[in-house]
């Protein structure tokens, strides 16, 4: 996922992505790589709480679905 800052705010684009036409601003882009979901991957494991099992739960099945749509 690319985060592009635009004039109207920051969007996300994602492979296959509507065409969408935006001023773009002069700033710094970002990117979602595969590690976020180590990372969840690893609070899962590690967590003690059932808040902190839920929210890693969350992240993992958001990032897991995600990678699943761009992969196809």
């Amino acid at each position: 996922m690319l985060i592009v800052p635009a004039t109207t705010g920051h969007m996300a684009v994602l492979p296959r992505h509507v065409p969408t036409i935006a001023e773009l601003k002069s700033d710094v882009f970002a990117t979602q790589t595969a590690s976020s979901l180590a990372e969840f991957t690893q609070k899962l494991g590690s967590a003690t709480t059932d808040l902190e099992k839920a929210e890693a739960q969350i992240g993992v099945d958001v990032h897991s679905a995600l990678n699943s749509g761009i992969t196809g």
